[in-house]
């Protein structure tokens, strides 16, 4: 839908026979085969991405073997191979290896009703679409309230679809343009072009020069393109990319949902959909931008050391080695503050942190020295569900404060060595290792802990997970989406949050399992210490004692594993 995205070689890849030797569109592959008995192949290259298309929600690539790929929201995928796509509103089109179209996605009215014939171009729209046939001639087919599918006389090479608007670029350079207007008039540039991109409010366009020019609503303001030489431009709802001569990527426009934060790097595509951008790497991985849930990004950490580090829903803190706290958020503020002193516990909340300092006393909300302590006596440590509070005093008994609907804040007796507290209930390990839980277990068994002797205890929304003495992961309560299955392996740490749970391996890799969908399984490579996790956010702390965060993300920008 959002115009002309620059062509890269399709490429046809397979395992000839032995030794062969295949040359495809002016790329060498070499297979060597096994010389001994049973012939068996080798295993090809991995299947790279090299361009990368976008729209409304979703995102899609087509890789070298010309097999497509898509993320974010469905309007369905084919298997292809493909050497050119075009993803609109909620249908999509493609041109096969011969040149046939191939459109899919809703059918009303009539988007895709793709016409017979070979193709070089194709554009779909926010309801309609248009193809540049191999001969020159356009055909366009879909919604017509706007004249969008009149399609001009004439032969052309490049054909782009916006929303109730096309462009093309003739066989001559000239632009022409139908459909509704880019603004109040349909004011076309005149010169020469290489290509087009037609948006929901504007159009770019690069001229033979290699120079960019756009034109449409003043409704997002100044939509001036940068200088300089470009090989593609791609526009999406308020905001346009560039790909310049150089390989580096350039946005400008809307900045609502972070849209112009282009990455650095080279690049051989770059595509823009309605809030979101993604660019395949010289590399052939891809990176995306925008469409954020959050004014935040996961990966905004504090820079330093951390000795621990605990998240609650989007909030998090953490205690440097030096003892004091830093905590932060993803939400509406994006704030961050750090207060100053020797902390020996800290638990992140929405509605402010609770922390015990060196001295034993325990502050929730402002955690300044001059503030008063949450409660009297000496704690060494503290943990913050939703709307309540548990912390474990010197003497090891546990005191508990706040909402109390389903008796979370009526601890047992007895002598503890850590607590921790879920949205409606909490759990905690006594001295002998054995498990308490209380709160809700009206449904799915949340309170009911296992039996066995564990080093520690981890409460999220509706399940718990807690580290056996052996270094084996037991979970329990709600599992609708596996955030309650026991992983299996030795580790260090475990973290149950809403519907997915995180934990350390005792070789210091982390793992997390549970709802998929968002990314907050997405745990990165390397090696840590601890983990704490949190419905959109979850953080760890690298053996080298810095942090790592990563967290809830829209579809539309969660690159698939191999595309990373």
């Amino acid at each position: 839908m959002r115009g002309w995205r620059n062509s890269a070689p399709w490429l046809l890849r397979f395992v000839p026979m032995r030794g062969a030797l295949l040359i495809v569109s002016g790329t060498l592959l070499l297979a060597i085969l096994a010389c001994g008995g049973g012939g068996e192949p080798v295993v090809t290259e991995p299947d790279r991405a090299v361009t990368v298309y976008a729209s409304l929600e979703k995102t899609c690539v087509l890789t070298e073997s010309g097999r497509m790929v898509c993320w974010g929201n469905s309007s369905g995928q084919r298997d292809g191979p493909y050497r050119s796509l075009s993803i609109g509103r909620d249908h999509s089109c493609g041109i096969g290896i011969t040149g046939e179209l191939d459109c899919w996605g809703t059918r009303e009215p009539g988007r895709t009703d793709a016409p017979a014939g070979t193709y070089r171009s194709v554009g779909a729209g926010w309801d309609h679409s248009c193809a540049v046939r191999e001969t020159g001639p356009l055909e366009c087919w879909g919604s017509n309230d706007e004249g969008q599918t009149d399609a001009p006389p004439g032969e052309f090479f490049q054909v782009s679809a916006g929303k109730k608007k096309s462009c093309g670029v003739r066989t001559s350079g000239e632009l022409v343009c139908w459909g509704a207007p880019f603004g109040r008039v349909q004011d076309v540039p005149t010169g020469a072009f290489r290509s087009v991109s037609a948006g929901d409010l504007h159009a770019c366009a690069i001229r033979e020069s290699g120079e960019l020019t756009c034109w449409g609503s003043t409704l997002v303001g100044n939509f001036s393109p940068p200088e300089g030489g470009f090989r593609s431009v791609s526009v999406g709802e308020g905001h346009a990319c560039a790909l310049g001569d150089t390989g580096s990527v350039v946005c400008w426009g809307s900045k609502f949902a972070g849209e112009t934060d282009a990455p650095q790097g080279t690049f051989r595509s770059v595509a823009a959909g309605s809030r979101h951008n993604c660019a395949v790497r010289e590399t052939g991985s891809v990176v995306c931008w925008g469409q954020r849930l959050y004014r935040r990004d996961a990966e905004d950490v504090p820079e330093g050391k951390f000795t621990s580090v605990s998240v609650n829903w989007d909030h998090a803190c953490a205690i440097r080695e030096t003892g004091e706290v830093v905590c932060w958020d993803r939400g509406s503020s994006g704030s961050r503050e750090t207060e100053s002193g020797n902390f020996l516990s800290v638990s992140a909340s929405t509605g402010g942190p609770c922390a015990v300092r060196e001295t034993g006393e325990l502050h929730c909300g402002s955690l300044g020295a001059d503030s008063a302590p949450a409660r009297p006596g000496r704690f060494h440590s503290v943990s913050v569900g939703r709307g309540h509070w548990c912390a474990v005093r010197q003497s090891g008994e546990l005191d508990c404060s706040g909402e109390n609907r389903y008796g979370q804040v009526d601890p047992p007796t007895g002598r503890f060595k850590l607590v921790s507290a879920g949205d409606v209930h909490a759990c905690a390990v006594r001295e002998t290792g054995r498990l308490e839980c209380w709160g809700y277990n009206i449904r799915f068994g949340i309170t009911d802990a296992p039996s066995g002797r564990f080093l520690s205890v981890s409460a999220g929304g509706s399940h718990s997970c807690a580290l056996r003495q052996s270094g084996q992961v037991k979970c329990w309560g709600y599992n609708s989406f596996g955030q309650a299955d026991d992983p299996s392996g030795r580790y260090r740490d475990v973290s149950a949050a809403g519907e997915h749970s995180c934990a350390v391996r005792e070789t210091g890799e982390l793992d997390c399992w549970g709802y998929s969908s968002s990314g907050m399984t997405d745990a990165p490579p390397g090696r840590y210490r601890s983990v704490s996790a949190g419905r959109a956010l979850n953080c760890a702390i690298r053996e080298s004692g810095e942090l790592a965060c990563w967290g809830e993300v829209h579809r539309a920008v969660r690159v698939p594993v191999e595309f990373r």
